[in-house]
């Protein structure tokens, strides 16, 4: 599970290393690119290598006697990054890399060469097509790790696949434990925001929160794949229940409210470290209306992937449709209030309820059409095979 994640940072590290070089190569006049011709790989890169002065290049070309920067060292190194992105399933990153071999290869005239590129390109192609009607490749998790030992800093952790909080609590825990002692360390269980004057500080605290990658609305609409959502980005987003009364996290539709908190971070994941420093956080309220058509929307858009897949996924179905179950409580407080209630709510929102009903109804109406086909597609599947392995042993 680990091994994607590990030949993933592997990979950004060959990816800098590769920019820091051409922006050497900059200054020698090899490739004018230099640095910025890998600004759509990652952002990362021109923050980290972009400040070269001409006479550190000569300084340290001067120094590296046994190591000279040239136009096939790059290209060796640009063969490494493909290579470790290719082991750590970011495909879709491959063409940014042979956008700037293939040149050089055009140039050279060597043909062998752009064969073995465009070969690697089309299984990198054919394996997204893969993945993507699966659904079955998992780009990562994230958490927000607060420490209040260090001058209540927070981070943004990328963890493996599908690491639960749980895991990742339990290592931050023992890793503290180990540092300061077992009894100098308290996990904050919620996700409520932490005032510091209320800690202890004889005690080192750590609070872990799963969070999600934010787009605005405009962003959504350009990173339309799974791979688009989890590449080169830098805002996330967790949310904390309350009722409008603050007694509780949690009550009926018509008094639950939500703060939603969008952190942004230093750097852009993925990164050459697994864990970067948040730089600014922001929230929003969200009243009972807004949570209801927050709900709603989150929902129609789970369902509508589950269908748009080409091969189904019966288990996947089935959550989908559980999970759907909740939404109609929300649906249900929206169809029965009267229509007098929402006058004091801007156009926008008022109407917005009544339209997310007619999408969530269609799309629940084709996934359980699609579960009921698929249900017995594998209901008469099973018997059938037990059928042809009985009489292969008569």
């Amino acid at each position: 599970m680990a091994t994607c994640f590990l030949q993933l940072q592997a990979a950004q590290c060959y990816i800098h290393v590769a920019a820091l070089e051409a922006e050497y190569l900059r200054h020698k006049e090899v490739f004018p690119g230099g640095c910025m011709a890998f600004k759509n790989t990652s952002p990362n890169v021109v923050r980290d290598e972009s400040h070269i002065r001409e006479d550190a290049a000569a300084a340290a070309g001067q120094q590296q006697q046994d190591f000279q920067q040239t136009e096939e060292s790059l290209v060796e190194r640009l063969e490494q990054c493909v290579e470790m992105l290719q082991l750590a399933e970011r495909y879709e990153a491959m063409a940014d890399i042979y956008r700037l071999l293939v040149p050089i290869y055009e140039r050279r005239r060597n043909y062998a060469a752009l064969a073995r590129c465009y070969k690697t390109l089309h299984q990198g192609y054919n394996k997204i097509l893969e993945v993507n009607s699966t659904g079955k490749r998992l780009l990562g998790t994230y958490y927000r790790a607060y420490f209040g030992d260090e001058s209540e800093k927070e981070y943004i952790y990328k963890e493996p696949k599908v690491t639960s909080l749980p895991e990742i609590s339990e290592r931050l825990h023992r890793m503290f434990c180990e540092k300061f002692g077992k009894e100098s360390v308290k996990m904050i269980m919620d996700s409520n925001q932490v005032n510091p004057s209320d800690l202890d500080p004889k005690y080192a605290y750590i609070q872990v929160t799963h969070v999600v990658p934010y787009f605005s609305e405009m962003e959504l609409l350009q990173r339309q794949t799974e791979f688009e959502r989890h590449n080169n980005i830098s805002e996330f987003m967790y949310e904390t229940p309350f009722t409008l009364d603050g007694s509780k996290a949690r009550g009926a539709p018509d008094e639950q409210c939500k703060r939603r908190t969008i952190l942004t971070t230093i750097y852009c994941f993925p990164y050459v470290k697994k864990r970067i420093p948040v730089t600014s956080r922001r929230t929003k309220d969200l009243n009972p209306i807004e949570v209801a058509i927050d709900e709603m929307q989150t929902r129609v858009a789970e369902l509508d992937e589950v269908v748009h897949r080409k091969i189904p996924d019966l288990k996947k179905l089935q959550l989908k449709l559980q999970g759907s179950i909740g939404v109609q409580v929300y649906l249900c407080f929206i169809r029965v209030v009267p229509r007098h209630w929402w006058r004091s709510w801007p156009p926008t929102l008022s109407d917005a309820p009544h339209a997310c009903w007619e999408p969530f109804i269609e799309s629940r109406r084709i996934v359980t059409c699609r579960n009921t086909g698929a249900s017995l597609q594998s209901t008469v599947a099973r018997p059938r095979a037990r059928a042809d392995s009985l009489a292969g042993t008569c």
